[in-house]
């Protein structure tokens, strides 16, 4: 039958009644959901704040899953730009359940392939693509949208010191969805804490290299060399493990600087950096001690070994090619730790052995006597006084 009257009317209360239920079940569901995604938010950034330099990429890892679970994506991912700002490379990718990754098939993308990225860099927004947008891509991104099964696409800029630095994005391979305003919002925030960190980062390795590293050759300097060296000493002591130490310098490299001048000296200073780390194994500890001085370490290497490898690293530099120079010669000094040796009397023993080479002719290697005299006075490379050949 049809309905009557009074019978539609209670029909459309019923509705209307039904309608506003679902509204309020919606509603508290959105804000549910908006205030776990609220407090992901506070929760990455806390992760954030306490990650050391050395856990920092599974810090974004985790941020990475976190949000993009919380917004419901199948992928989520950061793109980091190289230092020339020509290619970019996702250097870490989320993807849920059942979804193919992409990480490795996004590697050296040319930048120049994504021409809305200048765009979102300029205004600090997003870009949002879909499956109906591949048309207007270009065939870089086309294959890439294909491969990954994208439907919807959620790019956020990353900015490090005001420069585009990468993306943070998010896929749907399921619908073209709808990015609403909050999940944009909610994206920034990662995005932004995220280039934090990383600037972070950044700068405290800058820090690192002021304290640690030779700003022309790049080398490790006396101060690091000296914890190196520090460590190998008790590790010596603890477990009976032997190491040498090479000391050398440049012969007359004072003329270099006369008749050349300082720049092409400091050319030979990086070039013979470069000569002797092609030489070295990976545990070897290569520094430059200071002028035209460089030290090396070599662990678990007794004396005669680090005196063949002084050989071969001195007739290596004899036979390279260096700006300005037509030969380059070296003198080193060899010795071995001792059980009862500190620093001070290993480079003291090592620094007579140099300064027996100069007196011997130079270009030379010498392998200090095994108990050389220590008076406590620092070496001769530290200033001072010329000391004494000792006897061998």
């Amino acid at each position: 039958g049809v309905p009557s009257g009074p019978e539609r009317t209670r029909i459309d209360a019923l509705v209307s009644l039904a309608g506003l239920a679902i509204e309020h079940t919606q509603a508290r569901e959105a804000l549910a959901r908006r205030t776990a995604c609220e407090e992901t938010a506070r929760d990455i950034a806390r992760l954030f704040l306490a990650a050391q330099d050395t856990d920092l990429d599974q810090a974004i890892t985790t941020a990475l899953g976190r949000i993009g679970t919380c917004l419901g994506a199948h992928r989520c991912y950061l793109f980091l730009m190289d230092r020339d700002g020509l290619t970019m490379r996702c250097t870490q990718e989320w993807y849920a359940p059942g979804i193919r990754p992409q990480r490795d098939a996004l590697q050296a993308l040319p930048v120049e392939h994504y021409p809305w990225l200048p765009e979102i860099a300029q205004h600090r927004q997003a870009a949002w693509l879909t499956a109906e947008d591949i048309d207007r891509l270009s065939p870089e991104e086309q294959q890439i949208m294909v491969a990954g099964d994208i439907q919807s696409l959620l790019a956020m800029p990353l900015f490090e010191t005001e420069q585009l630095c990468g993306i943070l994005g998010l896929d749907d391979v399921r619908i073209r969805k709808h990015w609403s305003a909050f999940e944009q919002r909610l994206l920034r925030l990662v995005a932004d804490m995220i280039s934090t960190a990383l600037e972070r980062k950044r700068l405290q390795q800058a820090l690192h290299n002021l304290a640690y590293r030779d700003r022309l050759t790049g080398l490790p300097n006396r101060r690091a060399f000296d914890e190196r060296l520090a460590a190998e000493i008790e590790r010596g002591r603890r477990y009976g493990q032997v190491f040498a130490l090479l000391l050398f310098d440049i012969d007359h490299f004072k003329a270099i600087n006369d008749t050349h001048g300082h720049a092409v000296g400091d050319q030979v200073l990086q070039r013979l950096a470069e000569v002797i780390l092609g030489r070295l194994r990976l545990a070897d500890a290569l520094a430059r001690w200071g002028g035209e001085e460089f030290a090396l370490l070599l662990p678990e290497t007794a004396a005669v070994g680090g005196l063949r490898l002084a050989e071969q690293l001195r007739e290596t530099v004899a036979a390279a090619d260096f700006p300005g120079v037509a030969r380059l010669m070296v003198s080193i000094g060899v010795t071995a730790f001792l059980p009862d040796d500190h620093s001070d009397s290993l480079f003291h023993r090592a620094d007579r052995a140099l300064y027996a080479a100069k007196k011997q002719g130079r270009n030379r290697c010498v392998l200090a006597a095994e108990r050389a005299p220590f008076d406590g006075v620092p070496p001769n490379h530290l200033g001072g006084c010329p000391v004494q050949t000792p006897s061998r």
